[in-house]
């Protein structure tokens, strides 16, 4: 058996573009790895299985990491079958891609197990066939990616040092359920502010990123339901200079120079008891 850790990830700045023709969309986001994790192992089976500890997820054809595995399998012509361990400490349906982060583990456990020795770009490719956002977790550092148009770059070293405090409220949204809140008219609108964060990110510093962090989602999940704007408003006014939305949400996450101003935040989320709280840190 084979393990490795499966890390969250937060958007820095998502900007929905437009809607394409075969009903994915267009965005633009720039994204990066938190320590919060599931833990994935493989084995070699006799047939293929899934075990995991949240019941919420489904232990069957339905997972993305078993998707990959036989998109793997077809693929290089293998005809082993694996069982799939799943610890879940990434809460499902949060927009901090923990499916899509496990399906990019596993191909990375499978590359070892089964000596395939792929290349970044076979990686990208494999994770691509799977889901939209499993490219970026073969990147270190902070990444541009636009998704749907198979448009990947890293912008920079990544966000050293930094903490993080990640809340999940009481409820859950998926990404079609999240796009359905959507107001075209009204999209779009901060793309400016992205080309500042991803040169904040090259290297104009830590506050320039704060303060260009965004999201189009959020505005649409604000107007629809009071819980996140609840924590907004608590994160910011226990000393977080910005709080937004993850992905599709639900959560939202603070990014923080030191631990003090993290655990500041962290207590008075738990002290309004406004969801689940983690204190993390930046991977790179």
């Amino acid at each position: 058996m084979i393990s490795s850790k499966s890390y969250a990830r937060v958007t820095l700045a998502l900007d929905i573009l437009r809607r394409l023709p075969n009903d994915y969309h267009e965005i633009d986001t720039v994204k990066h790895k938190i320590d919060l994790h599931d833990e994935i192992s493989v084995r070699e089976s006799d047939a293929m299985e899934i075990i995991c500890d949240n019941k919420e997820i489904p232990a069957d054809s339905r997972n993305i990491a078993w998707k990959i595995t036989e998109i793997v399998k077809k693929k290089y012509n293998i005809k082993s079958n694996v069982s799939i361990t799943i610890k879940k400490s990434i809460p499902p349906q949060s927009g901090l891609a923990g499916g899509s982060s496990n399906a990019a583990t596993t191909l990375n456990l499978l590359n070892r197990l089964w000596h395939l020795e792929l290349s970044l770009k076979e990686k990208a490719e494999v994770g691509r066939m799977a889901g939209m956002d499993v490219p970026f977790f073969f990147f270190n550092g902070a990444v541009f990616d636009k998704e749907t148009t198979n448009m990947i770059n890293p912008i920079g070293p990544s966000i050293r040092d930094a903490f993080a405090v990640v809340v999940m409220p009481d409820f859950s949204i998926s990404t079609s359920e999240a796009y359905k809140l959507v107001n075209y008219a009204r999209i779009g609108r901060d793309r400016g502010k992205t080309y500042k964060l991803m040169c904040s990110t090259l290297g104009e510093g830590f506050r320039g990123i704060v303060e260009n962090m965004h999201n189009d989602f959020e505005t649409f999940m604000l107007d629809a339901k009071p819980e996140p704007l609840k924590i907004k408003q608590a994160m910011l006014e226990s000393g977080a200079e910005n709080a937004i939305m993850s992905g599709s949400g639900s959560s939202l996450f603070s990014l923080a120079e030191n631990r003090k101003q993290a655990e500041g935040i962290k207590s008075s989320i738990d002290e309004k008891k406004l969801g689940k709280a983690f204190l993390c840190r930046t991977v790179n």
